[in-house]
């Protein structure tokens, strides 16, 4: 008997709703019967791979073991292949259920040569690939072509999605070839990749481009010794994460290329950094024998385009240096020891701290400019930040330890002190700048009438000040900032309050609901100073009064004083001072006990 059109239909109806969705595989990696290589091809695949089980949809990895990696495997892209298969489907690769770190590293015996016959990344993830990787340490992957340009010495990711957790991304290099360009030492984005970085940590990462000595010839420009953004669709979000010790060395050449963002280079696209701590990055510029050396710009960050959020951060001993001049031309400059922005589709900074970086010349006759601050765009926006304690050095006219400014920028609620070679100085004069409420302790720019000028804003030494749960660093720490105090002193017997000109000194600009760097809420009253409640400190950092004694929770701590407000014997901060008991900011973070 036939069966009825309508009756086909409703079977096959009911045949659709009853199929079940594809569950996800979970592959276990021994290292053994299932090798990493081969569960990646088996989660590209959906299908079983050498002793690993196939695929099926979103795939969750879990690695058993330790892997090393001795060989390339795929096509090259931007000058190099990658250790493991490139990710061409959704996975997550964690080091195993319970937490455990698990390493993953090219042979750890092998250099990155130029021109490295064994040279190779770990991860190339692709247009339609999704990756994400959890509790993992990533060592010496290598991209050193022969010629052209090297990007991403760990990680490329070419218009994919990437996420880290908990991962430490240390010790890559992205090593250009004879006149190309390097980027991202140790993750470089391109082709609109997308990628969101938490509790993790870039460290020790190198991106150089060759050195290139022929008559007339030129080294390759050198972006971003952690990170490197090129193009415009491009996305990186990072928060409580820890961005240290990564160089950008641009090579040696006739023609000199320059150096750009010794951490994190924005070319193009949007950066977000929330919460984190970019510490002890150097960029240079390229040396050179016959023309104007290179230029190091962003000792810490370089923005060349883009768009660029940093938010509740710390920028911190951080060099800038100028390429050195190998013949009678000079040095290059060293410009933005913590940070450089040369051009911008928008750039803000809010809640930093900008301190103990460095500006310098690539020798003794060149000079440093914006020791913490390059500004060379106009529309840049920093909303309460302290910029404090940076330097520059050269002979040649080095030029503002602090904040140096060619364009009109908006910068309110910010504190510029204790900065080598002045605090603020401009280009030419009479650049719009101040939108009100700044403290600027030794200024050359011209000032609104509600600035402060020529006041010590009376700043701790940096310190971890503490910071609300869920912005620790991925060593239970938090960025580092330098607190300002309603302190005291004994004087004839009598204990007086010394306040700091920043306690309770502007409006509450953009309010209400304003946080701190350490997301403690703004405004926090302190007592016998300013109007309860209704105006805000000055600076990064907003100061707390918790018993309500006039002095604030960061002194009250330093000179021991119990829930009273009684001060014990001492009256001395010697945590936080440079041993003459002035607590100022005489001494390196790290000397200080902060790690």
């Amino acid at each position: 008997m036939p069966v009825s059109i309508h009756r086909t239909r409703a079977l096959a109806l009911v045949s659709a709703c009853l199929t079940l969705p594809a569950i996800a595989a979970t592959i276990p990696v021994d290292g053994t019967l299932c090798t990493l290589p081969d569960a990646i091809g088996a989660a590209n695949g959906n299908t079983a791979v050498g002793g690993c089980v196939a695929g099926n949809g979103a795939d969750t990895l879990e690695l058993g073991a330790n892997v090393v990696l001795t060989a390339a495997r795929g096509g090259i892209v931007l000058g190099g292949a990658a250790g493991l298969p490139d990710i061409s489907s959704t996975i997550t690769l964690v080091g195993s259920p319970g937490g455990t770190v698990r390493l993953i590293q090219r042979n750890s015996q092998w250099q990155c040569a130029a021109a490295d016959p064994d040279a190779f990344r770990l991860f190339t993830v692709t247009a339609t690939g999704n990756l994400t990787l959890r509790n993992l340490t990533l060592k010496n992957g290598c991209v050193a072509p022969f010629s052209g340009d090297a990007h991403g010495g760990a990680i490329l990711v070419d218009g994919g999605d990437l996420t880290l957790d908990n991962v430490t991304v240390d010790g890559h290099r992205a090593r250009s070839g004879a006149g190309g360009e390097a980027g991202g030492g140790a993750i470089a984005v391109v082709n609109g990749g997308d990628v969101r970085i938490d509790a993790s940590r870039l460290e020790n990462n190198l991106a150089t481009s060759a050195d290139n000595l022929a008559d007339d010839a030129h080294s390759g420009a050198a972006y971003g010794g952690a990170l490197s953004l090129r193009d415009a669709a491009s996305r990186v979000s990072m928060g409580t994460s820890i961005v240290r010790g990564n160089v950008v060395l641009p090579g040696s050449a006739e023609s000199a290329a320059h150096g750009c963002g010794g951490a994190i280079a924005l070319r193009g696209g949007t950066l977000s950094l929330r919460s984190s701590l970019l510490t002890q990055n150097t960029v240079n510029g390229g040396a050179t024998t016959q023309s104007t050396p290179g230029i190091g710009r962003g000792g810490a960050l370089c923005q060349t385009g883009g768009t660029l959020g940093v938010i509740g951060s710390a920028l911190v001993e951080n060099d800038a240096i100028g390429g050195a001049g190998l013949g009678q031309f000079g040095d290059g400059d060293g410009m933005g020891g913590g940070i450089s922005v040369t051009s911008a589709t928008q750039s803000r900074l809010e809640n930093v701290t900008i301190s103990g970086n460095r500006a310098a010349g690539g020798h003794e006759i060149t000079r440093g400019i914006g020791g913490g601050v390059v500004l060379e765009t106009a529309g840049v926006v920093l909303a309460r930040v302290t910029v404090a304690g940076n330097t520059v050095e050269g002979s040649a006219g080095s030029k503002a330890g602090g904040l140096w400014i060619t364009h009109d920028a908006t910068i309110f609620q910010s504190i510029f002190a204790d900065n080598a070679d002045g605090d603020c100085r401009p280009s030419t004069p009479g650049l719009d700048w101040s939108a009100g409420y700044n403290l600027v302790e030794n200024s050359g720019c011209t000032l609104e009438s509600n600035d402060i000028s020529g006041l010590d804003p009376r700043l701790e030494a940096l310190a971890d000040n503490g910071c609300v749960t869920g912005q620790q660093l991925p060593d239970g720490s938090c960025a580092p900032t330098h607190a300002i105090a309603q302190s005291g002193e004994f004087s004839g017997g009598s204990f007086l309050r010394t306040a700091s000109p920043a306690l309770d000194a502007s409006l509450c600009i953009e309010g209400p609901g304003l946080l701190d760097q350490r997301g403690y809420t703004r405004p926090q009253d302190i007592a016998f100073v300013g109007s309860a409640n209704t105006t805000c400190d000055i600076g990064a950092f907003e100061a707390i009064d918790s018993d309500a004694d006039g002095i604030t929770n960061t002194r009250d701590a330093c000179l021991g004083n119990d829930a009273s407000g009684d001060v014990d014997d001492d009256h001395v901060c010697a945590d936080r001072d440079d041993n003459d008991n002035d607590p100022t900011i005489g001494v390196s973070l790290f000397a200080d006990g902060f790690e």
